[in-house]
């Protein structure tokens, strides 16, 4: 008769990749968007959400992902279609949250993206 036992099999810690570093993610208020900040957060970055949805029930994902990873996260409901809106967008993020490099919001092809200065 064989015997089973039972293991326990250990957890993986995350490995915190981007301590540092800061992303805006884009639709980041539900869905795979959320768990792409989440990911990003748990990894060490400081995320800045994006996208539609009820600004409280938004403020408490935003404690909530800074109570699990220990990442400054915060939102910005800026509509990042219109480069005025998009541009500001990039101020909300606080600076003690950025990464330790500057950097500059641009726009190529219609894309946002940031660039370093």
């Amino acid at each position: 008769m064989l015997m089973s036992a039972t293991k326990a099999m250990p957890t993986a810690t995350p490995v915190k990749m981007l301590v540092g570093k800061s992303a805006i993610v884009t639709g980041s208020t539900s869905g795979i968007g959320l768990g792409i900040a989440r990911a990003l957060a748990a990894s060490g970055a400081n995320v800045l959400l994006n996208g539609f949805g009820d600004r409280r029930e938004i403020e408490t994902i935003c404690a909530d992902i800074t109570a699990e990873s220990g990442v400054a996260a915060h939102y910005d409901a800026a509509d990042m279609s219109k480069p005025a809106a998009a541009s500001t967008s990039s101020s909300t993020m606080p600076a003690s949250s950025m990464s330790a490099r500057s950097r500059r919001f641009r726009w190529r092809n219609g894309m946002p993206y940031w660039r370093s200065i």
